[in-house]
């Protein structure tokens, strides 16, 4: 049996504007990349998932043997090496999604950032 969830709240924070908030942005960047002065910054992203129905299932006996896959879908790619990885770690602590998009001005700050 397949349960698909999505998330709930999601945001991309950005190393080179550390109080920008892009918590209604459609489109989650995960990248490196360099400015104008060849300063290198790097951008992570947050996912928040409701997980208390899978919790209850496994609970229950209904899934006996779970397993569980991440899946994010490139939209545009630039530059792509041939090999890389991606890491996934919990948050320590909450967080809000916000109501920043990247290219608001002024940006917006409420929400999470990279602050």
């Amino acid at each position: 049996m397949i349960y698909k969830i999505t998330s709930s709240m999601d945001a991309t924070m950005y190393e080179d504007s550390l109080t920008k908030n892009t918590g209604l942005d459609p489109i989650l960047e995960i990248r490196n990349y360099e400015d104008d002065d060849d300063l290198y910054y790097t951008s992570r992203i947050l996912s928040k998932f409701d997980l208390s129905k899978i919790s209850e299932l496994i609970t229950a006996g209904t899934i006996t043997s779970p397993e569980f896959y991440l899946n994010y879908y490139v939209t545009e790619t630039n530059e792509i090496p041939l090999s890389y990885s991606l890491y996934a770690y919990p948050v320590s602590e909450s967080w809000a999604m916000g109501v920043g998009k990247f290219n608001y001005s002024p940006i917006t700050t409420t929400g999470v950032s990279w602050t």
